[in-house]
């Protein structure tokens, strides 16, 4: 991997985490939660499937010499990237309740039979022993705490509450957590505060990465571990060929978590491809499989490919474009977006298409906050974010990437889709 220096030490490029496809997943469920408002998530999320399986991964674990398990690579991993990369900060990592942990790991011993509970005895206890060890030293925490606080006693001890939350600047603790890792990883939560900067900066990367990758810039600069990098028109037709062996319902496949193991095109890369292209529908913290869902049938190589190129001599598509505000859902020619009412998206639209004559002007937040009656808390986070989230909707419901024009400042309906 690449390092560069910088005040706070040395890190990767974002191209080294994007050229891998593991973190390049890690990143995407970090962004999706970001978008969906969660601080909040469970550990389990960033599992899709058994890494053991995939060669990449195992290869890595038994080399570098520097993880307890996958799990606890995938951890420290997915922490770390989320830092390095600016997209925020990591406040805290804990247990969501020790007590059902505890249930959960006895659960698991007794599923995988006598004979293998012997054996991994060492492990399973090493992994009680941890939980019972953070749940003790949070105990004498909250202990102390309402002490210092007596009004507040049995809030501070209630015992519906067993979880169990240190700061991530707390390595030991963070350690200590690492057998617990193996075995219950879907009840290890983690607590972050997002960078918008951070943010908008990667999803641009991410962006100008898979188009180089569509172009093949990259087909010699394969992540560490990777024996080759196909052409992408190749990773296409291979990708085609596992879609075709699955079952289409609808528009939609559920698509298996051992795609990950596939050696002739990397899944995660050509998944958020065709998302953002408006080829598909997906959401990246799906557990059991991912429900895809196809914008264009039928599934053809060449059709996966065209619905992410445009042709210039081609008359652009004219939207019949209309905003009902009572209904509170925008209306793209036969295709409609519902929208929250009395929302900031809700009233971000009711603005712009207000006036019939203004629809396709650009409009400065600042100008949207005058009628919206917010100009003296004006904040154009607060119309960027929704007017990001409104572009969102609609690449999800009707595949138009570039329907809604955003900048830092302003918003736009693209000219090219008015009558």
């Amino acid at each position: 991997m690449t390092y560069i220096e910088d005040e706070s030490g040395p890190y990767h490029t974002p191209f080294d985490y994007i050229n891998k496809d593991l973190d390049l997943l890690f990143i995407l469920i970090f962004l999706e939660a970001y978008k969906e408002g969660k601080t909040q998530l469970n550990f389990g999320e960033f599992f899709k499937g058994n890494y053991w399986d995939i060669d990449d991964i195992k290869n890595e674990v038994y080399d570098t010499n520097d993880f307890y398990s996958v799990p606890d690579m995938v951890l420290e991993q997915a922490t770390f990237l989320f830092e390095d990369l600016k997209l925020g900060k990591i406040l805290e990592v804990g247990i969501d309740d020790t007590s059902t942990a505890l249930r959960d790991l006895l659960i698991e011993v007794a599923k995988i039979g006598q004979d293998r509970a012997k054996e991994e005895a060492p492990y399973f206890t090493e992994a009680v022993e941890h939980v019972c060890f953070l749940e003790r030293q949070e105990q004498g925490r909250r202990q102390a705490e309402a002490e210092k606080q007596p009004e507040k006693y049995k809030e501070i001890l209630r015992f519906g509450d067993r979880s169990v939350f240190f700061p991530n600047d707390e390595h030991g603790y963070f350690r200590a957590m690492q057998p617990i890792v193996v075995h219950l990883p879907g009840h290890i939560l983690i607590r972050v505060a997002y960078d918008e900067k951070g943010i908008r900066a990667i999803e641009k990367e991410i962006a100008s990465f898979l188009e180089k990758f569509e172009k093949d810039e990259f087909v010699s600069e394969q992540s560490l571990y990777q024996e080759k990098r196909q052409y992408f028109t190749k990773q296409i037709e291979s990708f085609y060929r596992y879609i075709s062996k699955q079952t289409l319902i609808g528009d939609t496949i559920n698509i298996p978590f051992t795609i990950l193991t596939e050696r002739e095109f990397e899944a995660v890369k050509i998944l958020k491809y065709l998302q953002l292209n408006g080829a598909i529908q997906m959401r990246w913290s799906d557990e059991g499989s991912w429900k895809v869902k196809f914008n264009k049938l039928p599934i053809t190589p060449n059709g996966l490919i065209r619905s992410t190129q445009t042709n210039e001599s081609t008359e652009p598509f004219k939207a019949n474009l209309s905003f009902d505000h009572v209904k509170a859902v925008l209306s793209v020619s036969d295709k409609i977006v519902k929208i929250r009412k009395n929302s900031d998206q809700y009233h971000l639209l009711r603005i712009i298409f207000e006036d019939p004559a203004q629809i396709g002007q650009e409009w400065f937040y600042s100008a949207i906050a005058e009628k919206y009656d917010y100009a003296a808390r004006f904040d154009d986070k607060k119309f960027y974010n929704a007017a990001y989230q409104v572009k969102q909707k609609i690449i999800r419901d009707t595949g138009l990437q570039d329907l809604l024009l955003t900048t830092a400042q302003s918003v736009r309906i693209n000219p090219k889709y008015l009558r």
